[in-house]
């Protein structure tokens, strides 16, 4: 994860820099900058950039419309004191308004909304038979089964006949989320409803092998999952 923080405050910066440095465990880039033209100066692409609202020489929402010229797929934060500035915000494309007077709360709430934004969005390319190449949503992906020499990539309201083996298509999907719960069986664990040792049924009511020696690992995954998604 590359992030970048832009504020002509010392202590504004480092105090972000601290905050996120904390969410992620210290396992994070980050490079800071005292002015919006430094930024830009860089060239460097980040994944997260935060950028304060009211800056010398180019104030932030002109920083984030050059920036995001530049580099679209990077996401703007913008740190304010003002909450009437956050309509010109939205203009400029920023994802999330971080308030200096609760910058801790606010910052560990629009991480966790870029990972769910992303989780939700990572896409998977499978081969289907007599069509080609389809782009899927990885979330949208309920469960996978082998058929002869063929994979069913079973989708909310649609299947396809997938000509790739689901050896390949596991290892392109999300490991934290995707669990081979049998050989014949790749389960998408946050499409599940319940579970036993033989069978995992789904929330679209269909029922899936569960094999032996796989079943503990998939309630590994699976109990990790409904944590997760419990708890934020």
């Amino acid at each position: 994860m590359r992030i970048g923080i832009v504020d002509n405050e010392k202590f504004w910066r480092e105090k972000a820099k601290t905050f996120i440095k904390e969410y992620y465990n210290g396992a994070v880039d980050i490079d800071v900058y005292a002015s919006g033209i430094t930024l830009l100066k860089k060239s460097k692409q980040y994944d997260i950039v935060f950028i304060d609202v009211e800056m010398e020489q180019m104030d932030g929402f002109e920083t984030a419309t050059q920036y995001k010229a530049l580099y679209p797929d990077s996401v703007i934060m913008m740190f304010t004191v003002h909450k009437e500035k956050c309509q010109m915000g939205y203009h400029v494309g920023a994802f999330r308004y971080i308030y200096k007077t609760k910058m801790m709360e606010d910052i560990t709430e629009a991480l966790q909304a870029v990972e769910a934004f992303s989780e939700r969005n990572d896409k998977v390319t499978i081969h289907v038979l007599n069509v080609g190449k389809v782009l899927l949503v990885q979330n949208d992906i309920v469960y996978l089964e082998t058929d002869k020499r063929n994979v069913r990539v079973h989708v909310d309201g649609k299947e396809y006949i997938c000509t790739d083996r689901i050896g390949q298509i596991e290892k392109l999907l999300a490991p934290d989320r995707f669990c081979r719960c049998h050989r014949s069986y790749l389960v998408n664990v946050d499409k599940i409803k319940s579970l036993n040792r033989t069978e995992a049924i789904l929330e679209n009511e269909s029922q899936i092998l569960v094999s032996a020696r796989r079943y503990f690992t998939l309630k590994r995954l699976y109990l990790e999952r409904k944590f997760q998604r419990a708890n934020g």
